[in-house]
């Protein structure tokens, strides 16, 4: 639902932009304009929806090894979580870092896991950078992928005998 009220939103700030525009720019008003806009919001959808598959394959729960026994096994398991956030309007206006993190904290704290230490993304690659900036230029600032945390998990193992 989220994810749609902000596909809707920046269509809708898209149409905004498209009536602001001077009559002589050649964006102007016409019975045309809408078929100029359309495939523009084709492409944020597409783009949205293909970010949205990402992230859903992203979040895949990750196998639970909180049955597993050993005796020469040290008592823990650990893992890794990558918590994303949006960039551009979108993110500015719908993302809340402390909401979403504080979430998957007591999302992962209920199937047992206690957080050992959270890490701030910081993704240093050129690439990375680049094809955030073109995706920002594509999506009209509306949209990028932005820095998150990597979130570090414990879990104790029950010794069974």
């Amino acid at each position: 639902m989220r994810y749609l009220l902000s596909f809707i939103l920046s269509s809708l700030i898209i149409l905004f932009i498209n009536s602001c525009m001077p009559a002589g720019s050649g964006y102007q008003q016409s019975p045309n304009a809408l078929g100029f806009l359309l495939p523009i919001i084709v492409i944020i959808g597409i783009v949205l929806f293909i970010v949205l598959k990402k992230k859903k394959s992203d979040d895949e729960a990750i196998p639970d090894f909180s049955s597993v026994a050993d005796k020469d096994f040290t008592g823990f398991a650990n893992k890794v979580v990558k918590l994303n956030f949006k960039g551009g309007l979108i993110g500015f206006l719908i993302d809340n870092p402390h909401k979403a993190l504080q979430k998957r904290v007591m999302q992962e704290n209920k199937n047992g896991w206690r957080v050992i230490q959270v890490i701030p993304d910081i993704s240093g690659n050129l690439f990375v950078y680049l094809f955030r900036f073109i995706l920002l230029i594509i999506t009209l600032f509306l949209y990028t992928q932005a820095n998150g945390y990597f979130i570090i998990f414990e879990q104790k193992f029950q010794e069974t005998e």
